[in-house]
């Protein structure tokens, strides 16, 4: 109860951006957070709430533990809480990319919060942070498929709260959109060269947030170039379907009206539905 208790005041401290108070919650003595949800081994992690060293808490933990590393500017230690997170549950890659676009979004709310409440000096302190931060881990030449995917959706999280307060991409958005995407292709970039970098099965997935970036950048050949490509290999991917017909909605919408044709009737030379 208490450990559980002091995690729920990091929370209330992470939201208030004290980050050192909020570290010194998580890992110091008495009763270190940090010491009470580690494990020997961490394919024998309670995987059901319940307990303070199960896999949803020990995550939620590692994820504060990020955020608040972010803060006070500290690669080494956020870079080995990405790592715990990788471990956390036995290191599985679909459940690792859930919990770093789960970050993006929070990422996301708390930016738009923060301009929604008028607080700008906040608001750009979090947003240079998280820039600062992004770009020194961006440089690390040793980066896992986690690390680098992190940083993307980071990005990505970054891109959507820097939007107008009317949705409108404007110049800071769309050069998060075009960091995010360039993080993407890196892993696309490694994986070509490294068949042990990532799971062939989750290439499909990384193109398709590569060409969400673009369209979100309103970069709209690119993203149709790279969509055509997957529906060309998984032409029974719905993500993909999805998304080819989310670009020739947002390229109409942008002044070019023939493409809500293809968004409406799909193209079946190209197997978009």
């Amino acid at each position: 109860s208490m450990i559980a208790a002091k995690v729920s005041l990091v929370q209330i401290l992470v939201a208030a951006r004290k980050y050192p108070e909020a570290l010194d919650m998580l890992t110091q003595d008495p009763h270190s957070v940090r010491a009470a949800i580690h494990v020997e081994d961490e394919t024998a992690r309670p995987k059901d709430e319940g307990s303070v060293k199960s896999v949803p808490f020990a995550s939620l933990v590692y994820q504060l533990l990020l955020r608040c590393y972010v803060g006070v500017q500290d690669l080494d230690n956020a870079q080995k809480a990405m790592e715990s997170l990788e471990l956390v549950g036995g290191g599985d890659p679909a459940a690792l990319t859930a919990i770093y676009q789960s970050l993006g979004q929070e990422l996301q709310k708390e930016l738009e919060r923060l301009k929604g409440l008028g607080q700008v000096d906040a608001y750009n302190e979090v947003r240079s942070s998280f820039q600062t931060f992004l770009e020194k881990m961006y440089e690390r030449e040793s980066q896992s498929v986690g690390s680098l995917t992190w940083i993307a959706v980071t990005y990505f999280g970054l891109a959507q709260g820097s939007k107008g307060d009317d949705g409108e991409v404007n110049n800071d958005a769309r050069d998060f959109f075009d960091k995010a995407a360039v993080t993407y292709q890196r892993i696309l970039d490694t994986a070509a060269t490294d068949e042990d970098f990532i799971e062939p099965e989750r290439l499909t997935g990384v193109r398709l947030r590569l060409a969400n970036c673009r369209r979100n950048q309103q970069n709209f050949e690119t993203a149709e170039e790279l969509l055509k490509a997957v529906i060309a290999e998984k032409d029974r991917s719905l993500d993909a379907q999805v998304e080819a017909n989310l670009l020739y909605q947002d390229w109409g919408m942008s002044g070019v009206p023939e493409k809500f044709q293809i968004a409406i009737r799909g193209d079946p030379d190209v197997k978009i539905w």
